[in-house]
């Protein structure tokens, strides 16, 4: 077993936690934190003890905002009174999170960064002043240096960590105005078909092609992908770890996954062989762009290739829950972003309810010895009331067994 890497410190406010031993060896996320906190020039220890890093998070701020405003050097009145405190502590929660697995890397640094930006020009408003004017501001602000689609995010980040402050009770109890900014989609929304995605890995190489074979065999969102490591792959159980959005989950080796990790770098971290920036920065926005151009293919995104999965894993009649569970989505979430009719699944759709319509009325002229297809109960007595043949009682329909004891 690998050593448990330590977790990084935890800053909040002006205290700051560190994991000084462990961990233990039940529970490789729990270690030993000791917690100290300037005054006068000095350090002291506010506070020691075993926990996670969420758990440990939410000690401190519990003690710093019940601490008096003597036992803390420059800290008004509890631990969070401003848009920066907010910031500052959300982000040290997000890392306690990115520390179990709870939370991938790529979210983590993207949350900083939204961070980083709303502290620049909300970070000394305190929370209590904290209003709809005062967000339109930096939206329009942001909007002169930034894409909308940035500026919506660090919005939704602010909210985000308001919620979760709210919920420990931190902030005011009330809900935190929503600032609208118009975000043109620019997105590449074509599913490709399975031949198509083969087309396209054809004419990859490299890292490139061993990404594009794992998001057509698996259906994963690139980010998984990018940061899959060797060690992630479970030859023994038949299994690989993928860190998706949503946490960690565990995807069945195939007979195709298998091969494509053959493609694999077995000298390097990672099976692709290069960095997740790397991946995440030069795959979708260059070398699929031209390698679609290349097999002739309209072009799509990387999510394409999870859309792909979708459709082949619905059409080959894998029931929706199982397969959202597969892809890790929600079944109302796949079927409503990522599931796309196709012409050919509109002409499936209407053979199959040609074929039923006939099988029935097949079976129902048969019941009937034959009645003309011009009567005007073409159905005849498939459906009958009981007061007709039986002298009473309400209709029905009757099942195929109904009709072997009544000929």
């Amino acid at each position: 077993m690998t050593a448990a890497k330590r977790p990084k410190r935890i800053a909040v406010g002006g205290a700051i936690a560190r994991a000084v031993r462990g961990p233990k060896p039940d529970n490789r996320s729990i270690w030993y934190w000791q917690c100290q906190i300037a005054r006068d020039g000095s350090r002291r220890t506010l506070w020691s003890g075993w926990g996670t890093g969420q758990e440990v998070t939410r000690i401190i701020i519990g003690l710093m905002a019940a601490a008096p405003d003597s036992e803390l050097e420059a800290q008004p009145a509890g631990a969070i009174t401003t848009v920066r405190d907010l910031l500052e502590c959300w982000v040290g929660s997000l890392r306690a999170r990115l520390e179990v697995g709870d939370l991938t890397g790529y979210g983590f640094r993207n949350f900083r960064t939204d961070s980083r930006h709303l502290a620049e020009r909300l970070g000394d408003v305190a929370l209590t002043d904290l209003r709809k004017t005062g967000m339109e501001v930096y939206r329009n602000q942001r909007l002169a240096e930034a894409a909308p689609a940035t500026v919506h995010r660090e919005l939704k980040a602010l909210r985000a960590a308001w919620k979760w402050a709210r919920d420990d009770e931190h902030v005011p109890d009330r809900d935190l105005p929503e600032v609208r900014v118009k975000v043109t989609q620019v997105r590449q929304k074509y599913n490709p078909t399975t031949p198509e995605c083969w087309a396209v890995i054809d004419q990859l190489e490299g890292w490139a092609k061993f990404v594009a074979g794992m998001l057509t065999t698996t259906g994963a969102r690139v980010g998984e992908i990018a940061q899959l490591r060797w060690e992630d792959i479970h030859y023994n159980s038949g299994s690989l770890t993928l860190r998706g959005k949503n946490g960690l989950r565990s995807f069945p080796l195939s007979d195709e996954v298998l091969e494509v990790l053959t493609w694999g770098n077995r000298d390097a971290e990672y099976p692709h062989g290069t960095t997740p920036c790397i991946v995440r920065g030069h795959f979708s926005s260059h070398l699929l762009r031209e390698a679609c151009e290349k097999a002739v293919v309209r072009r799509f995104s990387s999510h394409g290739f999870r859309r792909a999965a979708v459709d082949t894993l619905q059409r080959a009649g894998v029931d929706i829950k199982t397969a959202a569970d597969l892809l890790g989505h929600s079944p109302e979430t796949m079927l409503k972003y990522y599931r796309a009719v196709s012409d050919d699944d509109r002409s499936s759709a209407a053979d199959l309810l040609g074929a039923a319509s006939s099988a029935v009325r097949a079976r129902a002229k048969h019941a009937n010895g034959g009645l003309p297809e011009d009567s005007p109960h073409p159905g005849g007595d498939l459906l009958l009331g009981n007061q007709e043949r039986h002298g009473g009682g309400s209709s029905r329909l009757l099942a195929p067994r109904d009709l072997e004891t009544t000929r």
